[in-house]
């Protein structure tokens, strides 16, 4: 008698446990992607009417500038404090093709925002992937703020040596 009551309610706690396991794991939420149905093709047209500049931002493809190489030297670890040098290689992403031109003309602002800053950065700065966190986040910060009016959407690393 005790293991039937037992059974009885372990079997729904284990099935409601699995079925809760399925559905978090989104196995449930695929879609298909040949299942088109005539009412969501006409609501995204009905989307697509009503916000037209979403559907230009959406297609449209990102805009990179590439920064010139910058070296500086920073801080080093230790008793010592020897002198390192970082090489880093920056691109911006760029929110749309108006703000190209205001990069451009600020570029050497820019540039000296960003070796003035690096310059105060020490080797323990840029340890682990929270440092790079850390120096994106600041760099895209300085950034935006010298080049008020450009939309400037990233700091993507394309090199960064550390010697």
């Amino acid at each position: 008698m005790a293991k039937k009551k037992l059974i009885l309610i372990l079997l729904p706690v284990l099935l409601l446990l699995i079925g809760a396991g399925v559905f978090f794991s989104g196995i449930l939420n695929k879609k298909d992607p040949d299942a088109t149905e005539a009412g969501h093709e006409s609501a995204n047209a009905a989307d697509a009417a009503e916000h037209p500049e979403d559907e230009k931002t959406a297609k449209a493809d990102p805009i990179f500038f590439e920064l010139p190489d910058v070296i500086v030297n920073i801080k080093g670890k230790g008793k010592a404090k020897a002198t390192n040098f970082l090489k880093i290689k920056i691109n911006l992403e760029l929110g749309n093709p108006e703000s190209l031109p205001i990069v451009e003309k600020r570029l050497p602002r820019l540039i000296d925002q960003m070796q003035t800053y690096l310059r105060e950065l020490r080797v323990d700065d840029l340890e682990g992937s929270e440092g790079l966190l850390r120096l994106r986040e600041e760099l895209l910060k300085r950034i935006q703020a010298t080049a008020d009016g450009a939309d400037v959407k990233d700091v993507l690393f394309a090199e960064m040596i550390l010697q």
